[in-house]
């Protein structure tokens, strides 16, 4: 049961994390008030590193559809889920320390980035 509890917990935040990052991007866009000028930088590089691992996640998830047999599927379930939890830490750190209703979409996409990548990253040690 707990195996199940886990699976549809990994779907409500496989759903849940492009929207968050697609309102995000909307919200970037649309702020007319500009931050502070480094700020502005953190933001977007805590917005730029939510992209890159939501695209890290889609190519591992389509990577283990169709390779899940193969032996070298745990280097990169590994290598994967250790990079999508960096790319995720330092988004919810710079997040953080930006400005406006940008960083609450960007915490929640963390926070549930993380949920999804820990299993995956964390598999080893089992």
């Amino acid at each position: 049961m707990p195996s199940r509890l886990l699976d549809v917990l990994i779907l409500i935040c496989l759903a849940i994390l492009p929207t968050s990052l697609a309102a995000a991007w909307w919200c970037w866009f649309r702020s007319s008030l500009p931050p502070a000028k480094w700020r502005k930088r953190l933001l977007l590089s805590a917005l730029l590193a939510a992209s890159l691992n939501l695209v890290l996640y889609s190519s591992y998830f389509l990577y283990w559809s169709r390779f899940m047999y193969a032996p070298s599927w745990v280097k990169v379930n590994e290598a994967c889920g250790i990079v999508g939890l960096w790319l995720l830490l330092w988004c919810l750190v710079t997040s953080l320390f930006g400005q406006g209703q940008l960083r609450f979409f960007l915490v929640v996409n963390c926070l549930l980035g993380i949920l999804v990548w820990f299993p995956a990253s964390f598999e080893w040690l089992a």
